[in-house]
């Protein structure tokens, strides 16, 4: 933040309300300043701090959790298409009039040698 301009032509340092006003805002901005030259002491301290072993290893746990996470997403995608699907498929089968259900006198494929042929039934 810059500092407030303390020319006389920019405030009107007579009225004793604004010249507060000023004061203020120029105490605000000092204290602001020496709170982020704390912060930045304190983010050095951590900087300087050895890192901890297991954040080696949290790329790998990461990386393993995406692809779980992955894999969970397509297999409900896909159970989630069969239902549609079968469901279309279901509703189409029951609005389509079928012909009805005829038995053919003659089993199709039926060899000479199946067992009721054999015992002459």
């Amino acid at each position: 933040m810059d500092l407030p301009d303390p020319s006389p032509h920019a405030h009107n340092f007579s009225a004793p309300a604004q010249g507060m006003g000023v004061l203020r805002a120029y105490a605000v901005m000092r204290m602001e300043n020496e709170a982020m030259t704390d912060l930045d002491r304190m983010l050095g301290a951590v900087r300087a701090m050895p890192t901890d072993a297991r954040l080696e290893a949290m790329d790998d746990a990461v990386m393993r959790g995406v692809g779980r996470k992955r894999e969970q997403v397509t297999a409900r995608r896909s159970l989630m298409l069969a239902g549609v699907l079968a469901i279309g498929i279901g509703w189409a089968g029951s609005i389509v009039p079928a012909a009805p259900a005829q038995a053919s006198p003659l089993p199709i494929g039926m060899s000479d040698y199946a067992p009721s042929r054999l015992l002459g039934q």
